[in-house]
């Protein structure tokens, strides 16, 4: 006597030759995965820990000779790149100098000093890089921040940070209905003329050029002349070696939700049934760039939940049966985007019988079961993907969109 009846349009038969060399692939492809992965994260550690040894000391930080001041974040521009900060030392960094942002010993972000609020005990700085992911800075957030003191010049604003200085301080005025941005200069004075005396020197006097070390003391270098105080090729400048921005995210967006159709083969009393389904998913990255760093390849970590259903059908009635799915991902990115990921969790079914549907057969399909396996994600659009995914609980194909 047969188990069970034909299957319906949403099912398919057991075949369990294929199911053996499905598994046999699936668990190929995985250890093929597992070590190129071993390999990528051994060459990505050899070459950060030669850069930390020579740029870091042992507790990450650069070896600078600093002093330390506390930072409370208060605002940040729509851009996420300014941020206005209550300073309550009388550290007063000037600006154009760089500070470095850290908590609990690990550097967090470093900034550019762009103006000084003294009567507000403020300041507004901008973002030249981040570290460990931490692209922006939450307000209300307190920073152990350090400030070179060997930057003994003082650096002009760059036209370009001047302007997102002027943006932001439009925004905070429009906010507080306060003054932040300087008044214009008007009414400027010209100096009156001198009166032309003939100060003819003698004939035997020999003229010669401005001497800089000479006649920094005596007299102002003439006019016209350049401000030796600052040297744009000064390659030790304030920024002591440190990029405009750190290696960007591949991936800005954290969240990623995805909707496809595949096979199911979460049956906790026939490990050997296929069924078509079909559900969503939906992940959030909780770190990224935690191994992998660098310009060609970057990693992340994600929480995933699923939900899928499908409708076996048996001689003892209908069922409608919906695994929920908790699983950790791990991915990895390439240039173009492209993810590579594994992924372990656990499923539960959950199950809605039919009419006349047997309690018993219902209660077997209820379960708990292991979920793992691995995927892949072909980016063809902005923030669009195609995902493939294969594991024990399913094998499905989906689109999946990145916010």
């Amino acid at each position: 006597m047969r188990n069970r009846e034909p299957a319906s349009w949403l099912e398919i038969r057991p075949n369990t030759r294929w199911l053996v060399k499905w598994a046999l692939a699936c668990a190929a492809l995985t250890a093929t995965g597992l070590a190129w992965l071993t390999l990528t994260m051994t060459l990505s550690d050899q070459t950060f820990a030669a850069t930390d040894e020579a740029v870091f000391s042992d507790s990450g930080l650069p070896r600078i000779e600093a002093r330390t001041f506390e930072l409370k974040i208060v605002k940040r521009s729509h851009s996420d790149t300014v941020y206005l900060a209550d300073d309550d030392s009388s550290a007063r960094p000037a600006p154009g100098k760089i500070v470095l942002l850290r908590r609990e010993n690990q550097p967090v972000m470093a900034f550019r000093i762009l103006k000084v609020y003294p009567e507000r005990r403020q300041l507004a700085a901008k973002r030249v890089r981040h570290y460990g992911g931490n692209v922006r800075l939450e307000e209300g957030e307190t920073y152990s921040a350090l400030e070179r003191l060997s930057d003994m010049k003082d650096v002009p604003t760059p036209a370009l940070d001047q302007r997102e200085l002027d943006d932001f301080e439009d925004e905070l005025e429009l906010e507080t209905g306060e003054i932040w941005s300087d008044p214009p200069v008007t009414n400027v004075t010209q100096p009156k003329k001198k009166e032309v005396v003939d100060e003819t020197p003698p004939e035997d006097m020999v003229a010669v050029d401005y001497d800089p070390e000479l006649d920094s003391e005596s007299s102002p270098p003439p006019s016209g002349g350049i401000d030796d105080d600052f040297d744009d090729d000064d390659s030790d400048g304030p920024a002591y070696g440190i990029a405009a921005e750190e290696t960007a995210l591949f991936e800005p967006h954290r969240h990623l939700i995805s909707v496809g159709g595949g096979w199911n083969f979460n049956m906790p009393w026939r490990a050997d049934s296929v069924y078509n389904a079909g559900g969503v998913r939906y992940s959030y990255a909780l770190k990224r760039m935690m191994w992998l760093r660098s310009a060609r390849l970057q990693d992340a970590f994600s929480y995933e939940f699923a939900f899928f259903a499908y409708k076996p059908i048996f001689n003892q009635g209908s069922y409608t049966v919906m695994p929920v799915t908790g699983s950790f991902r791990y991915d990895i990115q390439t240039v173009k985007s492209f993810t590579f990921y594994l992924y372990l969790g656990l499923a539960w079914n959950f199950v809605s019988p039919g009419p006349d549907a047997d309690v018993d057969t219902g209660n077997n399909l209820e379960g708990l079961r292991s979920a793992g396996g691995f995927g892949m994600l072909f980016p063809f659009g902005p923030n669009w993907n195609f995902r493939l995914n294969a594991g024990s609980d399913s094998v499905d194909l989906g689109l999946a969109l990145r916010f």
